[in-house]
């Protein structure tokens, strides 16, 4: 009994390993024509129709049907394909952001259709931040929970919580200090942050921790002040 499972699990990867080889070949071979095409600015019409023959299959495909859509300029197509490629997969989220960035419509879809991607929720963040600094917090708190290693999305959101959490605001930018200091904000931040609450030897640590050339000096001078020279 064990080995007829077993023999039927491993017929059962087989068929998927087959299946998935099959769509990265013709996803690379759909990209490789679709840029050539690009390149040439040729045979739009029969790409065109053959990619969304084959994307009934793949849906990874839509990508490149974005991509002609755009070179036609035919924006309405191109847009239904982008929702089509992050419907499919997160992985197309960042390149939707890159040629979409301040669309937040397309923000609001890409969290709608993939909830557990922190990429999408980033982008609806920071789209949101001006009009709706609560909104972009939740947002970035979301993004974060799902990925807490995007150090620069720690140091945004400490500067939304600066006036309205001290305490959290210390924390987030605590995350980004120690993931590896993007920018040199967070060890900065943080030390910043608690000397504004007042706790002075955590703020020293965290002013040691930075690299930035200011956040070095404030230490020194936080030093001086604890213990003065006799």
């Amino acid at each position: 009994m064990k080995t007829v499972m077993l023999l039927a699990i491993m017929a059962a990867f087989l068929i998927w390993f087959r299946q998935e080889i099959w769509r990265a070949a013709q996803t690379n071979y759909a990209g490789w024509m679709t840029v050539s095409t690009l390149i040439g600015n040729k045979d739009f019409p029969q790409l065109g129709s053959s990619l969304q023959r084959l994307a009934r299959e793949n849906c990874r495909l839509t990508w490149f049907q974005a991509a002609l859509a755009g070179q036609r300029f035919d924006l309405q197509s191109q847009r239904e394909n982008w929702l089509e490629a992050m419907r499919c997969s997160p992985r197309y989220i960042p390149l939707v952001r890159k040629f979409a960035p301040q669309d937040e419509e397309l923000a609001q879809q890409a969290t709608q259709m993939q909830p557990a991607s922190a990429q999408a929720w980033f982008w609806l963040a920071e789209l949101t931040v001006e009009e709706s600094p609560e909104q972009a917090i939740h947002y970035y708190r979301r993004g974060l929970a799902i990925d807490p290693s995007s150090g620069w999305d720690w140091v945004r959101l400490g500067r939304l919580l600066e006036e309205r959490e001290p305490l959290a605001a210390i924390q987030a930018y605590a995350h980004a200090c120690f993931l590896d200091d993007p920018g040199l904000h967070g060890c900065y931040g943080a030390g910043y942050m608690s000397e504004k609450i007042g706790d002075i030897e955590a703020a020293i640590r965290f002013y040691r921790l930075s690299s930035f050339p200011k956040a070095q000096e404030r230490a020194a001078e936080l030093e001086r002040q604890i213990s003065p020279s006799p």
